[in-house]
């Protein structure tokens, strides 16, 4: 019976290939299309899952209000630990760590690392696997370094680096006590070498680095005995911040609450800048699957709506088959069959098309995506069952229309009268075009909002500016004046200019400064070079730039030797709004600064100028209050304006510079506008993953509409050919056949607006600047619908309207 059905299956198909190919088409790259965004949510779902310790380890976030405005940190000051460990039984361990970036030397071997300084709790929360050394004794000894395998390849090559001496800085010996594998793309975890904490302690302040509540520098893990206790001390955190910071925050005017997140949730919801590796948002998760399952429905909808359409064709089958016996059950089996089958071979078209399109898919969704159906068993299983399901699922509806023919109705063909099948078609072809309707829109605006982000006013120049990192080191900040006048002789340079933190970067250094009988008011500083503000095209709203003939115009930082000393700064407009002066009351203004939160100690800062607000960081980030001052000792990166004409020239002279005067130190450089771009590279693929997806959606939606519209025209063949006898012209029976569809369309857009409204609007909240919601971008979407409607229909209708009526009518 089975091999029967198999066989009426397959002649079905083939007599009728135009509409078969449509159907396997477009449900192949349905099903393609499903299957990739699966891949990419089956990974994103992934990350974290392979410790077995997942569901018990939490990470202590900090959120911070203040007159900065509103910051959040995946980190926390390193005393926390210690506190927590006294404060909590629930706890069984604590863990930090704190990355930076170092050059590490073996021999004549250099390279520049991203090194993570981490308690040895550590290795046990994680249970990283140790390819030598174990975790017990790996950092029994202070001045002790584990590496991970490329590192360890890199410094050592395949000798047996264990017990062997890797240079830090240039200046401390740390002994390899370990090598561990690398660590999985899938996990929240930067892939680094672990060095031990207390030797980080040793040069960074001693006792003092360990103990500090507000140094938020510090990934701060948490191992409980249970997972509901995460939530419970999560509950109670809040209490430990106001009992051990609560003066203090008082002092100062600020709201510090803290909270633990699961590790299973870190990857898809914290949501946080300053994370150890570019983090997913579970909205991307929500947006893909959503996007999937809607193309998927499109495909569906093509095969009912065709399936329908050709019910006055197969009715005399289905009336001759019950006029033999066959039951209905029988039929519904046979078309069910043929559905199946359809899929089936949809299936096998989407795994070809998925293997060429992965490795393209995985590099523009940023992720090593696998897709091993042949030995994944729940994958390929998964596959099957999502087959077996659409080919039920499109074919239910057919399989019970036609089998419900009445055998005496059909065979005196009277089957077709009743609107009922050409209303619900009428249904899924609106349906159709609402999902692509949606879909254009969307992709128009997020287009939009992209332009708009990228082309918006920043208030400084960040064409041909490059960026050199890791002069934060002692070897490079020791000689700072030399590397600046160096890299200013270059020809090709412009500029030369040192900064704590450029443009592009995050805000992360907070100061208390205090206006004489105002309160205390957190505000992020920058320590820039004396012609920052100039080179950068920064204007000046009021009083002065910086000039290095101005004593004060360098910061000296307070000490216990020297307690009070004076300093010029330079605010932003934002800033001075803030301690509610306009711009050119702020000049001459003497304020309490400081940095280090001591309390011991105290600048005594005076505004020498005030410059417009400028998008230090992204545009989904309110513009903050920012002081501005200069002190060369605390410079990270160093910014070159380079010539536009021989750029490729210039960077190779710039870095056989940097080796000269630094030949231990590795060369490592980016480009400022590039910098900035990355900053919207998330909403770069969501906005790609919209366009491509909305054009495949309206793609398939458009094989639907143009098998139903092949089918529709040979229906009316007579009445064409009839209208053409009597005087129509070819123009008139044209729209009189797109007419139709055009409805649907105008209807299917009628929903689509609200719809497409809420979600864009919801999304542009991510935004501190956005776009307006324009009508442009809906009447645009609504248009671009009618028009790929118009073509696939009118092709068909003109072939109809061209055709001889002759041919038509000779057979009446």
């Amino acid at each position: 019976m089975l091999s029967n059905y198999f066989k009426i299956a397959l002649r079905s198909l083939m007599a009728h290939r135009l509409y078969s190919s449509i159907n396997i088409l477009g449900l192949a790259v349905g099903l393609a299309s499903c299957i990739l965004m699966a891949l990419f949510v089956r990974y994103e779902l992934s990350y974290d899952t392979q410790y077995a310790k997942s569901d018990r380890i939490a990470r202590m976030h900090i959120s911070q209000i203040s007159s900065a405005g509103n910051d959040q940190w995946p980190r926390a000051g390193a005393g926390w630990k210690v506190l927590l460990e006294d404060s909590y039984p629930e706890l069984i361990q604590v863990g930090r760590i704190s990355i930076t970036q170092t050059p590490l030397k073996v021999g004549d071997i250099v390279i520049n690392e991203v090194i993570s300084y981490a308690d040895p709790e550590i290795f046990d929360i994680f249970e990283l696997e140790f390819i030598h050394g174990d975790k017990t004794n790996a950092f029994k000894d202070i001045k002790s370094v584990v590496l991970t395998e490329d590192t360890a390849k890199n410094l050592f090559g395949d000798l047996n680096p264990m017990g062997k001496m890797v240079t830090f800085f240039n200046m401390v010996d740390l002994k390899v006590t370990g090598v561990i594998k690398n660590l999985p793309q899938n996990t929240h975890l930067a892939n680094n070498s672990f060095a031990n904490i207390l030797a980080a302690a040793e040069y960074e302040g001693g006792q003092v680095f360990l103990d500090n509540l507000t140094n938020m520098n510090f990934y701060t893990y948490l191992e409980f005995s249970s997972a509901n206790d995460i939530k419970t001390v999560s509950d109670k955190l809040n209490d430990l911040v106001d009992k051990n910071l609560g003066a203090f925050l008082k002092e100062v005017n600020v709201q510090l609450t803290a909270r633990l997140m699961p590790l299973n949730k870190l990857h898809l919801y914290s949501q946080i800048s300053g994370d150890m590796k570019e983090t997913g948002d579970i909205n991307q998760v929500y947006l893909f699957s959503a996007i999937a399952i809607l193309i998927l429905i499109i495909a569906g909808i093509n095969f009912m709506n065709l399936a329908t359409a050709r019910a006055s064709q197969r009715a005399k089958e289905v009336g001759v088959k019950k006029s033999f016996g066959v039951t209905r059950n029988q039929i519904i089996v046979q078309f069910l069959s043929e559905s199946v089958i359809l899929s089936s071979i949809s299936l096998l078209i989407a795994l070809a098309l998925v293997e060429l399109t992965l490795p393209t898919f995985s590099e523009f969704v940023n992720r090593e995506i696998s897709f091993n159906y042949l030995t994944d068993f729940s994958l390929s299983g998964s596959l099957l069952a999502l087959t077996l399901l659409v080919g039920l699922l499109a074919g239910s509806y057919p399989a019970l229309y036609l089998s419900a023919f009445s055998p005496a109705k059909v065979l005196k063909g009277d089957v077709t009268r009743g609107k009922a099948g050409a209303k619900f078609r009428q249904i899924l072809v609106v349906l159709q075009f609402f999902i692509a309707t949606v879909l254009i829109i969307s992709t128009l605006t997020v287009y939009q909002q992209m332009k708009f982000a990228q082309n918006i006013k920043l208030g400084y120049e960040k064409d041909q500016t490059m960026i050199i990192y890791g002069i934060g080191t002692p070897l490079v900040a020791n000689n700072y004046t030399g590397l600046q006048q160096e890299m200013k002789r270059l020809p090709g340079v412009h500029w030369v200019e040192g900064a704590q933190r450029l443009p592009g970067n995050r805000l992360t250094n907070n100061t208390d400064i205090q206006a004489p009988g105002g309160d205390k008011m957190i505000m992020p500083y920058n320590s820039i070079d004396y012609n920052f503000f100039q080179n950068f095209g920064i204007e000046l709203a009021a009083g002065r730039y910086f000039d290095k003939n101005y004593a004060k115009d360098t910061l000296v930082y307070a000490n216990e030797q020297t307690p009070v000393t004076q300093a010029n700064i330079i605010i932003n407009q934002m800033a001075a709004k803030k301690f509610g002066w306009s711009d050119q009351q702020a000049i001459g203004k003497t304020l309490n600064y400081n940095v280090s939160f001591d309390g011991k100690t105290k600048t005594e800062v005076t505004v020498v100028g005030v410059v417009k607000d400028y998008h230090f960081e992204s545009v989904r980030e309110e513009l903050k209050p920012i002081v501005h001052f200069v002190n060369k000792t605390r410079f990270y990166y160093l910014a070159l304006k380079l010539d536009n004409k021989d750029v490729s020239g210039t960077i190779a002279a710039v870095e056989n510079t940097w080796k000269k005067l630094f030949p231990t130190q590795d060369f490592s450089y980016s480009f400022l506008d590039d910098n900035f771009n990355a900053m919207y590279e998330d909403e770069k693929r969501v906005s790609g993953v919209y366009g491509v997806f909305s054009i495949l959606a309206v793609c398939i939606a458009c094989l639907g509409l143009f098998g139903l519209a092949s089918f529709t025209t040979e229906r009316r063949t007579k009445e064409i050919g009839v209208r053409k006898v009597l005087g129509a012209s070819s123009q008139s029976i044209v729209l009189l056949l797109t007419k139709e569809f055009s409805k649907l369309v105008l209807l299917a857009s009628a929903f689509a607006w609200p719809v497409a409204w809420y979600l864009m609007n919801d999304w542009l909240q991510n935004f501190a600047f956005s776009i307006e919601l324009s009508m442009g971008s809906f009447l645009i979407g609504t248009i671009m619908a009618l028009i790929v409607a118009w073509f696939t229909v009118g092709g068909q209708a003109a072939k109809a309207a061209m055709a001889r009526p002759v041919d038509s009518l000779k057979y009446e």
